[in-house]
């Protein structure tokens, strides 16, 4: 007999045309990434339904890293922010309000596979190309090499 863990499934998502590579969670509901190249935002409908909100396109490879920021956390969005991270070295930030690309940072060589929202309001990015790059406003603001 296995011992109770007090876990079962809620709810299934189906949406992407390939496999999800990241999921985040906020106050907007789910954030998942996949190879398909979208990023979606599902919302929470009920207890155990959640509805697709908006689909994300920007990449031209697929997404492998997602990040939210709240309303009002990074300056230039007061609907809150996805960051999303590629296969092709981009990231891409999006209004949560608006679903519109904002920016789209260029500077890692190779697929970016994760992304963190720091305290002072930066962004972090790492890359297999063995950095982790800084981001603030939309623009680079620095770079760690040799990881």
């Amino acid at each position: 007999m296995e011992p109770e863990t007090g876990f079962k499934l809620r709810c299934e998502l189906h949406g992407h045309e390939e496999d999800v590579r990241s999921v985040c969670v906020g106050e907007i509901g789910i954030v998942t990434s996949s190879r398909d190249t979208t990023v979606k935002i599902w919302a929470e409908e009920s207890a155990t339904a959640y509805s697709l909100l908006h689909t994300l396109t920007g990449h031209s490879k697929y997404v492998g890293a997602v990040a939210y920021a709240p309303p009002g956390f990074l300056v230039g969005f007061p609907n809150g922010a996805i960051i999303s991270g590629s296969f092709d070295g981009t990231l891409v930030m999006w209004d949560v309000g608006t679903a519109a690309a904002v920016h789209t940072l260029k500077g890692h060589q190779y697929q970016v596979t994760a992304i963190a929202v720091l305290p002072s309001g930066d962004v972090a990015s790492a890359s297999v190309d063995k950095t982790i790059k800084l981001w603030r406003e939309g623009k680079a603001a620095g770079e760690l090499a040799g990881h």
